[in-house]
């Protein structure tokens, strides 16, 4: 069994469990009277329908990096198909590291308060920072490797 695949493949499972988890605290600002907004208030995944769109490609890219890794750590070297999980791992792995970073620099909700001239305060919670860790763990497991498929 290839270790390193089941390194990358365990990173990546914390990626995907990491999506499911409040990743953005969304507060409105106080109202004139002095009464926060009450109705966009709270933790929110990326899943949540605010964020929609390209920030469901995380959970997927994050299930495929784990399939194709656990299929990796069982094919062994010179077998056929070897190399091409060996470079496929390494793909998604690069693709979910993207996708992570590029989902905390774009980490205004889309939609929320559109119209309304309101501008929210979104705050950053620790899943964020964590599906980060793991990314780059993954991402290093995976390129360590890089002399031997």
């Amino acid at each position: 069994m290839d270790s390193r695949a089941v390194f990358v493949s365990l990173a990546s499972a914390v990626v995907l469990v990491a999506t499911f988890l409040p990743w953005y605290d969304v507060t409105p600002p106080a109202s004139p009277s002095g009464r926060a907004l009450s109705a966009l208030t709270g933790p929110l995944t990326i899943l949540d329908h605010g964020f929609g769109g390209w920030r469901f490609a995380i959970p997927v890219v994050a299930l495929a990096a784990v399939v194709i890794g656990v299929a990796d750590a069982l094919i062994r070297a010179g077998q056929r198909g070897a190399l091409l999980s060996f470079v496929a791992l390494r793909m998604l792995v690069l693709a979910q590291l993207g996708l992570v970073i590029a989902a905390i620099v774009a980490r205004t909700p889309y939609g929320l308060g559109t119209g309304s001239g309101l501008t929210f305060i979104v705050t950053v919670r620790w899943p964020v920072w964590g599906a980060l860790a793991a990314t780059v763990v993954a991402a290093g497991g995976s390129l360590a490797a890089s002399g031997r498929p």
